[in-house]
């Protein structure tokens, strides 16, 4: 199993990231009382899918988020060669029918194109909508070395064009319309800088205002 370390820090993060990805009509934040702080769960099964007795475990918390790395390193078919989406969906709609009232989270990073969502098959055919800076060069960023991606680097969503915003923001809503998942983790919402590449400043701009109104389309359901 896979568990996010340095838990301070994803604590701050996943309330920031929830709050934006699944506050749309319907959605209920987990039980909360001061009596206990509040816990939740945020992993993945490289593996493979969870079996029974983990499945149980997970329906202990309020709250589980299946990372991007569910079943990265299946070797049963079909399993193995379904999109990760299935496989967080999968995952989450057996926790549901044990117990629906847990708010259920899918993994989303809303900046890199992890290859292993049925999201960058889309996004793959289309050129035009790859983050590019001032000088026009492709923006390739790594991400967590956990995960198997490209060797230079993955690409970036272009926020500034519509079409764009529309992908990322369905991309989540197709998975919360399914009734298992309640929302999605929109990992990376304030980022705006991509290390050495320059954006202009009418870049940043349009690209930071054209992410936030994505994550608030999504919060719009």
């Amino acid at each position: 199993f896979f568990f996010k370390n340095q838990v301070a820090k994803m604590l701050s993060v996943l309330v920031l990231s929830v709050i934006i990805g699944v506050s749309f009509a319907g959605f209920h934040m987990p039980p909360f009382s001061w009596d206990t702080p509040p816990v939740f769960i945020h992993m993945c099964n490289a593996s493979g899918p969870f079996n029974d007795s983990t499945i149980e475990f997970l329906t202990r918390f309020p709250m589980v988020t299946i990372e991007k790395g569910q079943g990265i390193n299946a070797t049963i078919e079909p399993y193995a060669s379904q999109y990760v989406e299935d496989k967080i969906l999968d995952t989450l709609r057996k926790i549901k029918e044990i117990n629906s009232s847990i708010v259920t989270i899918m993994y989303l990073n809303s900046i890199l194109d992890w290859t292993f969502y049925r999201l960058h098959q889309e996004f793959i055919e289309n050129p035009d909508w790859w983050l590019r800076d001032m000088y026009d060069d492709l923006i390739l960023i790594s991400g967590d070395k956990n995960f198997p991606q490209p060797e230079q680097g993955m690409l970036v969503f272009d926020f500034q064009q519509e079409s764009v915003q529309k992908l990322f923001s369905q991309a989540c809503l197709n998975m919360t319309n399914s009734g298992y998942i309640d929302g999605c983790f929109a990992d990376r919402p304030e980022q705006a800088t991509f290390g050495d590449y320059n954006l202009t400043q009418n870049q940043t701009k349009y690209f930071s205002a054209g992410h936030t109104q994505t994550l608030l389309d999504i919060q719009k359901g």
